[in-house]
C-alpha cells in the first residue's frame, strides 16, 4: 500500500510539471482561439501582433500594440521594417475604428510627418528623420486619404491570414501571416535574411 501511494504522488507530481511546463503553450493557443467577431480580443489582454513571424528566432518584420482609451477608441502603435539596408525601422501611430469584423486605420499625412526612425538600432537624426519620411509619403503617395482593413482568418497552429482591402478594395500585396505574441517573449522586427545573423 505504501508503496502504491508513492507511486501514485509521483505520477501527480509528473503531471503537475508536465502541465507548468506547457502552460506558455496553452496561454498561446488561448489567445488564438479568439472570438473572430472581435479580432483584437488577444490585444486588450496584453498580446501584440506580428506579422510574418520566425517563431525560432523571435522576429516579426511588422509588430503592432493597440492602446484602449476610454470611450472606445483605439491607438494603434506600429513598428514597421522600412528598409532592410541599413536596417531601418519606423514606428508609426494611428487611430483604429472598428468595421464589424475588420480592424481600420487610415493614411494620414500628419501620421508620417510624427514618425520616428531608427537605423541599424540608433535613433534617426533630424536630417535623416525627415528624408525618411519624405520617402515614406512618396512611396504610399497613391494611398494617402485612403483606409486599409486588415480582417483575420485562423490558419491552424495559432497563425492567422490577413486580408486586406483599400477603400472596400482587395488589396493583396499587404496580405500575411500573423501571430500573437507576449510582450515579454521578446519578439523584434528584422527582415527575415537578416534574422539569420543576428
Amino acid at each position: 500500500m505504501a508503496g502504491t501511494k508513492k507511486r501514485s504522488r509521483g505520477i501527480a507530481v509528473i503531471a503537475l510539471v508536465l502541465a507548468l511546463a506547457g502552460a506558455p503553450l496553452l496561454l498561446a493557443r488561448a489567445a488564438q482561439a479568439q472570438d473572430m467577431d472581435d479580432p483584437l480580443a488577444p490585444a486588450r489582454q496584453g498580446y501584440v501582433r506580428c506579422d510574418e513571424p520566425d517563431t525560432v528566432r523571435r522576429t516579426c518584420i511588422f509588430m503592432e500594440t493597440f492602446r484602449f482609451e476610454r470611450g472606445g477608441r483605439i491607438t494603434s502603435h506600429q513598428t514597421t521594417l522600412h528598409r532592410a539596408e541599413p536596417l531601418v525601422v519606423m514606428e508609426i501611430e494611428t487611430p483604429i475604428t472598428m468595421r464589424g469584423a475588420a480592424f481600420c486605420d487610415p493614411f494620414r499625412e500628419s501620421d508620417v510627418n510624427a514618425a520616428t526612425f531608427s537605423v541599424d538600432g540608433r535613433a534617426a537624426g533630424r536630417d535623416a528623420t525627415a528624408s525618411l519620411r519624405a520617402e515614406v509619403l512618396a512611396r504610399f503617395s497613391a494611398l494617402m486619404g485612403r483606409e486599409s482593413c486588415v480582417l483575420l482568418a485562423p490558419a491552424g497552429e495559432g497563425r492567422f491570414t490577413t486580408s486586406v482591402t483599400i477603400d472596400g478594395a482587395p488589396y493583396p500585396r499587404q496580405a500575411s501571416t500573423m501571430i500573437w505574441v507576449r510582450p515579454e517573449d521578446g519578439y523584434r522586427v528584422l527582415p527575415p535574411s537578416a534574422a539569420a545573423d543576428v
